[in-house]
């Protein structure tokens, strides 16, 4: 057998047992697998062996420290709120939203009023459909 087969093959197997060991006796512990599939990546790309081991320790410790404080300064300085408000809160925001609900209805009654389907009452109270 190629050694690339080999490789290929036991990569597969490896990889369905890694997946049934992260979703069925290591679920509780909410690890997400392709961290397993990043960090075996980094392991072959290292060299493998001990030195690429210590190589993945080493470099994967320092991107997870480097992730972290970058969450920590995204949050800005209000605890609890990320650099990005709730735009949800914001009152310009909720006009604006507003705006194009009445837009959207106005639309709607244009293509309405366009095709027959609806019409002003003549006793001046509003649209009503026929």
């Amino acid at each position: 057998m190629p050694l690339l087969i080999a490789l290929a093959i036991s990569i597969g197997v490896l990889a369905v047992a890694a997946t049934w060991l992260f979703l069925g006796p290591m679920a509780a512990m909410n690890v997400q697998i392709w961290q397993a599939f990043v960090a075996w990546a980094c392991f072959f790309h290292c060299g493998g062996k001990s030195e690429g081991a210590k190589k993945t320790a080493i470099c994967m410790s320092f991107g997870a420290v480097v992730g972290a404080l970058a969450v920590l300064l995204a949050q800005g300085s209000e605890p609890g709120r990320g650099a990005y408000p709730d735009h949800r809160l914001d009152p310009h925001r909720h006009d604006i939203r507003l705006r194009l609900r009445s837009a959207r209805r106005q639309t709607d009654q244009a293509g309405l009023r366009a095709r027959g389907r609806l019409r002003h009452d003549e006793s001046g109270s509003g649209l009503v459909m026929p």
